[in-house]
């Protein structure tokens, strides 16, 4: 029998998702087109996969492609552009740009916090990896 690692699975699982979400690309933007909202979800999904394989800077370019059609077609104050400013957000902290990364987060927070207030799950997330970030650069008073 051979075994694999968790690893070498997870790379396998995501490299098949990659397959999938790329067909489903291939044929939102032949259809749909490359800027609408449906297109941008796979974009995000995307960009989500080569975070989880530790390929940033495709997630910053898949994150960049659905965050462009957020902000153009739905708003720069909509739930969907929050999700994106904070997966952008975890980009960056994942690369150690803090600074970034909390530029990001804190554009969630304020559509979040807006949106739902402060103790709805959205938000909590969001606060969570903010102070993930703040740990990390030693800021535990934050």
């Amino acid at each position: 029998m051979i075994r694999t690692t968790v690893a070498e699975d997870a790379k396998r699982v995501n490299n098949k998702a990659l397959e999938l979400y790329q067909r489903t690309l291939n044929a939102q933007e032949s259809t749909i087109g490359t800027n609408h909202p449906d297109t941008a979800t796979t974009y995000s999904s995307i960009a989500c996969v080569y975070y989880d394989l530790g390929d940033y800077a495709k997630a910053l370019e898949f994150n960049e492609r659905a965050l462009a059609i957020r902000e153009s077609v739905l708003g720069t104050d909509h739930l969907d552009t929050a999700k994106v400013y904070n997966n952008m957000g975890l980009v960056y902290a994942a690369q150690s740009e803090y600074a970034v990364a909390l530029e990001f987060f804190q554009k969630a927070l304020s559509i979040l916090e807006s949106m739902f207030g402060t103790g709805h799950p959205n938000t909590a997330t969001v606060n969570n990896n903010m102070a993930g970030v703040y740990q990390d650069i030693g800021e535990y008073d934050k």
